[in-house]
């Protein structure tokens, strides 16, 4: 392979330059300059380590460019059956080791030219010459990330009106010798039969639902790979997922869910990206809940959505001494805690968005416009850019019309979660009218944490009050509005409305 490069200094730097390079490859020579002309650069790569050190004449001030051009080889692609492993992390490139990575790319391929190959970008020229299939492929948008697939794979085309198209690449005969290969061992697994349809129909409709949710995402054309890995990773148009989720659709929404997850990252992550490390629960977090939005979507009711919430919450408890704050990013993933990363900044992530959108709520509508709104003012405010947790910060209290530091400051920036312990009773007052008494006792936080919590009282004929109380300092005492019955059942923290533990006490 051969990879032109031009880089630019935001600061004084040099002369040498840091790169990831994946540490099966292996550097014939680097040039500075474009082509095989270039004036030959020094140049250091250690074995089986990604970093290559490549060092130019002078150091570079803020402004200056170069172009830097490299020439490797190397056996990236394993093969299993008809399923090729290229991981999709890898870096098959030089990646910018030491500052942002946003590019331009352009990229050529050479490949057998039996093998479907999708990529990132439009795909500008094709030729088969013999055996060898040349495809030239230009990205649109600047993006930190180039990514490819290819293999024995079917190409099937979804196209409907007024969306864009759709090409799912699978391994079917992969799959049935999978499933050959089980039986023989006595094994048996399930296979939905109509694997391909199945994921083109989670992609297709959580890109309409999104479109409706955020606007357009940025790309007209999406390819959907298959990859032999337990994860999904999605770049600008190309969305790689996992095999499993082709192999079978779980009954308890995962499925769905995962599809839908991966879809939101053309919006939050490739349409808007996290600035920092300390903002990745912008995209990772932002992802999770639009992906339980989709399965709350999808199966038109509430229970998997609310079940994931709980296993969330379940999951966080673990983590509660010994993790950190969303905002610390990958910091928060170490050898005692390997998985508060995915815990805090996905799981974490999503319930600081599930807070905010039950904040908004119209509690005598049950509309959410407010939430709907600031969502889609965040994407269309940032489409193309990065964003920080403060520019989403100013974009929420744009519209809630309140500062929202102390929000950002306890479940962003903080780590406590309140448990709250609740007694309650009801009284008859003038009128034949009654309220409710409320005491709630917060424990395990600081003395000036704050949430608003909905109540639900239940008055029976499928009558129902709804209020917001302010659970602030150790004690809060609250007194209803006149209410028409007396309630038969009250619910504390109603839709869940704040991360936290809950023990209903007598009055």
């Amino acid at each position: 392979a051969s990879a032109a490069l031009t880089l630019r200094a935001d600061e004084p730097t040099g002369p040498w330059y840091l790169f990831d390079l994946h540490r099966d490859m292996v550097v014939d020579s680097a040039r500075w300059g474009s082509g095989a002309s270039g004036t030959p650069a020094v140049l250091f790569k250690a074995k089986e380590s990604d970093d290559l050190w490549v060092r130019a004449d002078s150091r570079l001030q803020a402004g200056d460019s170069l172009q830097l051009t490299v020439f490797y080889h190397g056996d990236l692609i394993d093969r299993f059956g008809d399923w090729f492993f290229i991981n999709p992390t890898a870096s098959w490139y030089p990646v910018n080791g030491q500052g942002t990575n946003l590019a331009h790319f352009e990229i050529t391929y050479h490949s057998p030219s039996w093998y479907p190959l999708a990529s990132i970008g439009n795909r500008v020229d094709s030729l088969v010459d013999g055996r060898v299939l040349t495809t030239r492929w230009v990205t649109e948008l600047p993006t930190p990330f180039a990514s490819f697939n290819l293999g024995v794979f079917d190409h099937h085309r979804v196209q409907h009106e007024g969306e864009p198209p759709l090409d799912i690449l699978i391994s079917e005969d992969a799959h049935r010798e999978l499933a050959r290969d089980a039986l023989r061992r006595g094994v048996v697994i399930p296979q939905q039969r109509k694997m391909r349809e199945n994921v083109a129909a989670d992609v297709s409709n959580s890109l309409k639902l999104f479109t409706a949710m955020y606007g357009e995402p940025p790309y007209k054309h999406f390819f959907v790979t298959e990859i032999p890995y337990g994860h999904g990773v999605s770049f600008p148009g190309l969305i790689h997922m996992s095999w499993g989720t082709f192999q079978n659709t779980s009954l308890d929404g995962f499925d769905e869910f995962f599809r839908a997850h991966e879809v939101a990252h053309q919006w939050w992550g490739n349409g808007v990206r996290p600035a920092s490390y300390r903002d990745a629960w912008l995209s990772e977090g932002l992802a999770t809940f639009a992906g339980l939005r989709y399965v709350q979507t999808v199966r038109k009711r509430n229970d998997e959505y609310f079940k994931f919430l709980d296993q969330y919450r379940m999951n966080l408890a673990d983590y509660r001494k010994d993790g950190g704050p969303i905002w610390i990013g990958y910091r928060n993933a170490t050898p005692e805690t390997p998985f508060a990363y995915q815990v805090l900044i996905y799981e974490k992530g999503a319930w600081v968005f599930h807070m905010l959108r039950t904040m908004m709520l119209d509690l005598q509508t049950r509309k959410e416009d407010r939430f709907a709104e600031t969502m889609r003012d965040f994407y269309q405010s940032y489409r193309g850019r990065t964003a920080t947790t403060d520019d989403f910060q100013k974009v929420v209290e744009r519209h809630a019309g309140i500062p929202m530091d102390w929000f950002f400051d306890q479940w962003v920036r903080g780590t406590d979660v309140p448990t709250y312990r609740v007694a309650w009773t009801s009284e008859a007052a003038a009128g034949g009218r009654y309220t409710v008494r409320l005491r709630v006792k917060q424990e395990n936080v600081p003395a000036d944490f704050r949430m608003p919590v909905l109540v639900s009282a239940d008055l029976g004929e499928n009558r129902f009050a709804n209020f917001r109380i302010t659970v602030h300092g150790g004690q809060t005492e609250y007194t209803s509005p006149l209410l028409p019955a007396p309630p038969k059942k009250l619910v504390f923290n109603e839709l869940q409305s704040v991360l936290a533990d809950v023990k209903m006490e007598r009055w």
